[in-house]
């Protein structure tokens, strides 16, 4: 339907969203919409997640509550974000090996736990996006960035009891100061 110009790249991606939630509202999690800009934030995670199972979805929606509020809108801001028209977007390869990872080393751990690992994943995204535009002299609209390093840190034996490799972890080449920390 995109190529023939029936609906745009951002309509086919609102779809693609749409049906995850579908998938989780089908099992009886609230619906979600694309038009407010944190139900479909909450959305593109659980796409990156591949979340189809209500109790993790709200792990994912207690993880994006529990960053500090100016992080948390940040994180919103940019997962709303698609690099059409004049916007800056950064594509984080990997995220969802990412999230996967983090959800099979987790399995056995409390939800507590689940959430708060999940937190710092979302705090590791908020750092990148910031990072990958503040690098000198990017102006591309879409940056890419591969995120695989981060696996290290979620594989790392003292993790989820201790986040703070992960909370702490800033892709090598990103090098910024990120003032909100």
């Amino acid at each position: 339907r995109v190529i023939s110009n029936k609906i745009d790249i951002q309509e086919a991606y609102n779809e693609v969203l749409q049906n995850r939630g579908r998938i989780l509202s089908d099992k009886g999690f609230p619906k979600l919409s694309t038009d407010d800009k944190r139900e479909r934030a909450l959305l593109r995670l659980y796409a990156m997640g591949r979340v189809a199972d209500i109790n993790v979805a709200e792990r994912f929606r207690k993880a994006l509550l529990s960053l500090p509020d100016n992080h948390g809108a940040e994180l919103v801001e940019e997962l709303n974000k698609s690099g059409l028209g004049h916007e800056q977007a950064v594509v984080l390869y990997y995220m969802p090996a990412l999230f996967a990872e983090i959800l099979r080393h987790t399995q056995q751990a409390s939800e507590e736990t689940q959430i708060k690992a999940l937190t710092s994943l979302m705090g590791f995204m908020r750092r990148t996006y910031i990072g990958a535009k503040n690098v000198l002299g990017e102006t591309n609209l879409i940056i890419e960035c591969d995120v695989s390093g981060a696996k290290s840190k979620i594989q790392a034996l003292e993790f989820p009891e201790d986040l703070t490799g992960l909370d702490e972890y800033t892709l090598p080449l990103l090098g910024f100061e990120d003032s909100q920390s």
